[in-house]
């Protein structure tokens, strides 16, 4: 009697490939899951970082100093501030050429604290300190740490903030621009009594530009 052969053993799909209804087979190769797994890594770097930056301070006009921990250690005495930045870290190189007024622009200086919380309390403290006009208070000029992003949109609005008001002075108008913490730009004009006013009916030509 003749023997039959026994019909080939099914194969399953391999741990690298998917088999669709249609009997279609798509091959996902290992190194397309490690791409994938390197696009989640870097997503989960690049939120963190960003909530990480929230931390930050940075402070321009602070003059340059051998102790920067002992300035800021001091700014938060004059303000009452009971929290002082965890580290702190100069950014950018030293000028080595002179203003129009003939001094040296300093570095910003950026203070980390532990919290977001944190870094905005010692903003609002100082800003209150500032209109309380409190004696030996340093003139500084203080924004929130930013992301990438955020620092391209800031540098863009600051460029358009310049021009505006270099505009403005050629023309020997009263009026001046400045750039907020969230990159928007105000327009303020002066009255004659000396007072800087808000136009709150101007609006930039960028109109990706907030109020």
């Amino acid at each position: 009697t003749a023997k039959l052969d026994s019909p080939p053993a099914a194969s399953g799909p391999s741990s690298d490939s998917d088999v669709h209804n249609d009997g279609w087979t798509t091959v996902t190769s290992s190194s397309n899951r490690r791409s994938f797994s390197d696009v989640l890594r870097n997503s989960v770097r690049t939120v963190f970082q960003e909530e990480r930056c929230k931390c930050d301070v940075i402070i321009s006009k602070a003059e340059e100093s051998a102790n920067d921990a002992a300035f800021l250690a001091q700014l938060c005495e004059k303000m009452n501030f009971p929290t002082k930045p965890g580290q702190h870290q100069r950014l950018g190189k030293i000028s080595t050429s002179p203003d129009e007024r003939g001094s040296h622009r300093p570095r910003l200086l950026k203070a980390t604290f532990s919290s977001a919380f944190d870094a905005r309390s010692f903003m609002a403290r100082y800003e209150e300190c500032r209109k309380e006009k409190v004696e030996g208070l340093p003139v500084l000029r203080l924004r929130s740490g930013k992301s990438k992003e955020e620092r391209e949109a800031f540098g863009r609005s600051s460029k358009e903030a310049h021009k505006l008001n270099e505009e403005a002075r050629k023309a020997g108008k009263n009026e001046s621009f400045s750039l907020r913490d969230d990159a928007s730009i105000w327009k303020f004009t002066k009255k004659e009594d000396g007072a800087w006013v808000r136009d709150r009916s101007w609006r930039p030509a960028n109109a990706n530009q907030g109020n």
